[in-house]
């Protein structure tokens, strides 16, 4: 329920924020000016403004326990782990997260290296963790294509004429 309202109240500020340049546009148009945009931080995903230097994501405590209790939900959807199993694996995944986070100051081309040794590291630890069989179930997780570009896309059908 908290991550339904999270988004309700994420998607209701990312709405306005966008509005804001319209309302300021006509005021301007009218001949009035424009009082100065609050000093708000841009949302979390959102573009920055041309010519604005990129500012780091800042992600709140907050939205890491959020995506961090989404993972360990699906994990224990996916592996029906345990209590003990959760307590144990929770550290392992927000150590992930913050690690991930702090990766703003490392060039763009050695980030999906540094991603994966985090994320092969978090696995390491978390794979003992796990009986046999849960350890199977992680395995074959892991073997899955993670991106829809990783699936080959069948060839499209030529047009067919229509009948005259």
């Amino acid at each position: 329920m908290k991550l339904v309202k999270l988004g309700w109240v994420g998607a209701m500020t990312l709405s306005s924020l966008m509005v804001l340049p319209f309302a300021q546009a006509q005021e301007k148009k009218e001949g009035t000016a424009a009082p100065a945009a609050p000093a708000v931080p841009p949302a979390v995903g959102a573009p920055p403004a041309p010519g604005a230097p990129a500012a780091p994501r800042v992600i709140t405590p907050e939205q890491r326990a959020a995506r961090v209790e989404a993972r360990l939900q699906g994990m224990t959807r996916t592996l029906t782990l345990t209590d003990d199993q959760k307590t144990k694996i929770r550290p392992v995944i927000e150590q992930e997260f913050k690690s991930m986070e702090e990766m703003q100051n490392v060039p763009p081309a050695e980030r999906p290296k540094k991603f994966l040794e985090i994320r092969e590291a978090s696995q390491a630890k978390i794979k003992p963790i796990l009986t046999a069989d849960q350890l199977q179930k992680f395995d074959s997780m892991r073997q899955r294509p993670t991106r829809r570009a990783e699936v080959p896309v069948p060839p499209a059908a030529p047009p067919v004429a229509p009948a005259k």
